[in-house]
């Protein structure tokens, strides 16, 4: 399933991704990684934030096909026979 963003107009897979519209607009590759990208506090309110492209990119995520990672990429010899 395929959906748009109503506030940036980015389309994403709605079934195993996951996009950030509490202020980023950044695209991932599943909810829960979409979920690890706010950081911060929860209370009091409005303490969570984003993390910029750059702390992601300090803390090993990587862009994929599908939007922001933070899982290792898997090796090159892991379905060969």
């Amino acid at each position: 399933m395929t959906c748009t963003c109503p506030d940036c107009g980015t389309t994403y897979h709605g079934n195993s991704g996951g996009h950030c519209r509490d202020g980023c607009h950044q695209t991932f590759s599943n909810d829960h990684t979409a979920a690890k990208h706010r950081t911060g506090p929860y209370n009091p309110p409005g303490q969570r934030h984003c993390l910029t492209t750059e702390q992601m990119t300090q803390r090993g995520w990587r862009l994929v096909k599908k939007g922001w990672t933070h899982h290792p990429p898997m090796p090159a010899n892991r379905f060969r026979q």
